[in-house]
């Protein structure tokens, strides 16, 4: 017989991705650092190429190695390419993390290797993105790449799945410094200078496909492409998702 779920520890339960540091694609970027995150926590971090710098930053549960695809016609196109393992993911530092916390280790990242001109997100590394670029994160050519629109509609499907109280774990958060309300990539993106390329397949079963479309509405100048059959992950290694990403840091 389980034990019910406490606010607490559900909101503990996601703040908890679980490891992966199995690689599923090849290692292509051999440069290995880590840095010291604002918390004091390691970040890992792989470089490769020469040029202005491009971020590129997994998802939740993930690993900078998911976004593999994405490095080689980057340098060939005359970048330097910065991965990341985000913190309490891959072999970075931590246990739990949170979208602001992963936010921080952005700015973290970017404070250490200068001014980028592009960062490729995806999933909740899109939340964690958006709310560096609230804080101040200056990039010429964002992407989001199966974006969630809002925490807060994961955060209340949760709640009703797992039958915890949802106000009583949006004071949960709170009382470690999170507001749910804020992680809203629609609203940041609204009073954001600067457009985005913003990309979803319709089949997407993580993130529905109208998160992306109801980012895209929301961000002015924003660019948003629409694919079939690709899923939440294999977008990642689509050639053609490829190719469209590299022009649009390129232009």
């Amino acid at each position: 017989m389980s034990i019910p779920l406490t606010a607490e520890s559900a909101m503990l339960l996601l703040l908890t991705p679980v490891r992966n540091t199995k690689q599923d694609t090849p290692e292509v970027i051999q440069q290995w650092d880590s840095i010291a995150s604002s918390s004091g926590e390691k970040i890992a971090i792989w470089h490769e190429g020469k040029g202005p710098n491009v971020l590129v930053v997994h998802g939740w549960a993930g690993q900078h190695s998911d976004m593999a695809s994405f490095v080689a016609p980057l340098v060939a196109a005359g970048y330097r390419v910065v991965s990341i393992d985000l913190p309490a993911h891959g072999v970075s530092d931590g246990e739990l993390t949170s979208i602001p916390e992963m936010a921080e280790a952005i700015l973290s990242v970017v404070a250490t290797i200068g001014p980028i001109h592009g960062i490729i997100a995806h999933s909740a590394g899109c939340a964690a993105t958006a709310i560096a670029l609230k804080k101040g994160l200056n990039v010429a050519r964002p992407v989001f790449i199966a974006a969630p629109a809002r925490f807060a509609i994961f955060v209340h499907s949760f709640s009703k799945q797992s039958g915890v109280d949802y106000e009583a774990l949006i004071v949960a958060f709170s009382r470690r410094g999170i507001d749910i309300d804020s992680i809203d990539i629609p609203a940041i993106g609204s009073k954001l200078n600067g457009g985005a390329l913003i990309i979803h397949s319709k089949d997407d079963r993580v993130i529905p496909f109208a998160d992306g479309k109801m980012i895209a509405d929301a961000w002015s100048d924003s660019h948003f492409i629409a694919y079939e059959d690709l899923g939440h992950k294999k977008i990642l290694s689509n050639p053609t998702v490829i190719t469209e990403v590299v022009s649009y840091i390129s232009n």
